[in-house]
């Protein structure tokens, strides 16, 4: 039994968002046995994005997440496909449970602090950042979904969907300062931005329950 209650999935959440996507390195990746990037090539599609989830959502906490590439493991059949999540910093140790239980998320504590016009990050495996962050423009409404592939044990994937409806507009998101020695995270020390970043001003989302993908 967890020594942390924390509600069942589905979660009904509700927040703001920064996205921006980065071109990784492939050989810069540190995948679990099994995870292969899906497109394969010297350079893959990373994204780097901060939530600040509200309420009426079960949980209120700031979350920051890298996932460096999608990923597939073809030995799990067709549907093993999905982000890989490599490094996720939460503030809030419900959800640091819920997110290591549920869907198999390495999540992390870390330190959320604004200080004038950067969000500083410090988390507990060592890794220190700043990011500088600003929606602008006209913002327009969409619909969408996303899925993460998670390595849960040597013969199974954890696969989860999440469903979201997010007034979205353009964005600024730069890292202003960024120490780590924490592999997971060193995709991102090479990476190169790869366009504009999307705010999503305000989202309303379900994190499904996981689905477990054994070996075929």
């Amino acid at each position: 039994m967890s020594p942390v209650a924390f509600p069942p999935a589905p979660w009904h959440t509700h927040g703001r968002a920064f996205v921006a996507p980065y071109l990784v390195r492939v050989a810069d990746l540190a995948l679990p046995s099994g995870l292969e990037v899906a497109h394969p090539g010297p350079l893959t599609l990373g994204l780097l994005s901060y939530v600040v989830y509200e309420a009426p959502s079960p949980l209120l906490y700031d979350e920051l997440i890298w996932m460096p590439a999608f990923v597939q493991d073809r030995r799990c059949g067709p549907r093993a496909k999905g982000w890989y999540v490599s490094v996720m910093y939460v503030n809030e140790n419900t959800t640091l449970h819920a997110g290591r239980e549920i869907w198999k998320l390495p999540k992390t504590l870390a330190r959320f602090t604004n200080v004038g016009d950067e969000l500083r990050v410090d988390a507990d495996d060592g890794t220190s950042l700043a990011l500088r962050m600003k929606a602008f423009g006209p913002t327009k409404t969409l619909r969408s979904s996303t899925s993460t592939l998670q390595a849960h044990d040597g013969e199974t994937r954890c696969r989860f969907t999440a469903s979201f409806r997010a007034d979205v507009s353009a964005a600024s998101m730069a890292l202003s300062r960024f120490s780590s020695s924490h592999p997971p995270f060193m995709g991102l020390a090479r990476a190169r931005r790869a366009g504009p970043a999307v705010a999503q001003r305000h989202f309303e989302s379900t994190m499904e329950a996981p689905v477990f993908l054994p070996r075929v």
